[in-house]
C-alpha cells in the first residue's frame, strides 16, 4: 500500500469544495502493483483527479521505472513515420502559431516535460535557425542533438521556473499537465519563464468529451496514478483565469484532434492481433478527448 498525500479537500483546477468521489481502489493499467487510487470529481467545472493523490517521492520512483516517461512497449509501438506521429503533428502546428505571431527565425523554446524529446527533435529541425531547450526528470535521452537542445534535468513538479535564468519566446507542455500535482503552480512557472508576446501552449485530456463519457474508466487518457488530474475546458479556463489576475495573458482552450497510428490505438486497446493488418505509419486524427490552450503574454 502506498503511502499518499493527504486527502484533497479543493478541486486542484477551481479549488471548489464541491468533490464527490466516482471510483475507489483502481490500480495503473500497465503498472498493475501501483496502487490502489481513489478518483474524484469537482462538481463545479468537472474535472476528475486522484484523491489523495500521489507524493511527489512515489511519482519519482514511478517515472524511473519508465523509459523517459514512457513504458519501454508503449515507445517501441510509438516508433511511427515522422510525417505521421503526433509528436510531427505537435511540431507542426507550433511552427504554425510562430508564424501566426510572426516570430523571428531565431526564436527561443522551451520544452517543458520534454519525454525522449521527440517534439523537441522535430522543432528543431522545422526551425533550424531557433533555439530549443528541455526539462524534465530525466538525464538527455541519446536521441537528442545536444549541439542543437540544450537539456535541463529537473523536476516540473517544483518551481523549476526558479533554476532557469532566462524567458522564452515559446514555451510548450505536450500531454504533461495531466501528469502535474497541482496544476496552477506549474502554469504558473511556465508563464515565469514566457517572454513578452510570447506564447504558451499545452493539449491534454478533456475528461468532459464524449469518448471520456463513452468509455468511462476505459478510456485511454484515464490512468490512475499517472493521469493525476483530468482537466475539462471549463477547468483550464478557471485555471487561466485565476492565474491572468497576476498576469497579462489572453488564452483560448478548444477541443484537439490528435494523430494517433491505429497501431498505437490497437495496441491500447489490447487488439494487438490486428496490429498486423496496418502500416506502422498509418495515422487517424482520432477523436480521442483532447484539449488543447493557446496563451499570449501581452
Amino acid at each position: 500500500m502506498l503511502r499518499r498525500s493527504p486527502l484533497k479537500l479543493s478541486c486542484p483546477y477551481c479549488r471548489s469544495n464541491k468533490i464527490i468521489i466516482k471510483y475507489r481502489g483502481h490500480y495503473h493499467k500497465i503498472i498493475h502493483s501501483y496502487g490502489p487510487f481513489d478518483f474524484s470529481i469537482c462538481q463545479s467545472c468537472g474535472c476528475g483527479f486522484n484523491n489523495p493523490m500521489p507524493t511527489a517521492k512515489e511519482l519519482k520512483s514511478f517515472y524511473n521505472s519508465y523509459s523517459s516517461g514512457m513504458p519501454e512497449n508503449y515507445r517501441s509501438v510509438m516508433q511511427e513515420s515522422t510525417e505521421s506521429s503526433w509528436h510531427s503533428q505537435i511540431a507542426s502546428d507550433l511552427i504554425k502559431l510562430t508564424k501566426k505571431h510572426n516570430f523571428n527565425s531565431d526564436f527561443t523554446w522551451l520544452d517543458v516535460g520534454s519525454g525522449a524529446g521527440e517534439i523537441a527533435s522535430r522543432l528543431s529541425k522545422l526551425a533550424p535557425a531557433s533555439y530549443g531547450s528541455c526539462i524534465d526528470l530525466h538525464p538527455a535521452p541519446k536521441g537528442v542533438n545536444s549541439s542543437r537542445i540544450l537539456w535541463l534535468q529537473d523536476d516540473i513538479n517544483t518551481n523549476f521556473s526558479k533554476n532557469i535564468k532566462k524567458k522564452f519566446k515559446l514555451v510548450y507542455a505536450s500531454a504533461v499537465i495531466e501528469h502535474v500535482l497541482d496544476p496552477e503552480i506549474f502554469l504558473t512557472n511556465c508563464l515565469n519563464l514566457l517572454d513578452s508576446g510570447g506564447i504558451l501552449y499545452f493539449f491534454c485530456p478533456d475528461f468532459s468529451s464524449l469518448a471520456s463519457k463513452v468509455m468511462r474508466e476505459k478510456w485511454p487518457y484515464y490512468l490512475p496514478g499517472e493521469h493525476i488530474t483530468l482537466p475539462t475546458k471549463s477547468s483550464i479556463r478557471i485555471c487561466l483565469g485565476n492565474i491572468s489576475k497576476s498576469n497579462e495573458i489572453i488564452f483560448s482552450v478548444t477541443n484537439k484532434r490528435v494523430s494517433y497510428s491505429v497501431q498505437y490505438m490497437l495496441f491500447l486497446f489490447n487488439l494487438q492481433r490486428l496490429m498486423k493488418f496496418f502500416p506502422l505509419n498509418f495515422s487517424i486524427k482520432f477523436p480521442s478527448g483532447a484539449l488543447e490552450a493557446v496563451i499570449l503574454r501581452v
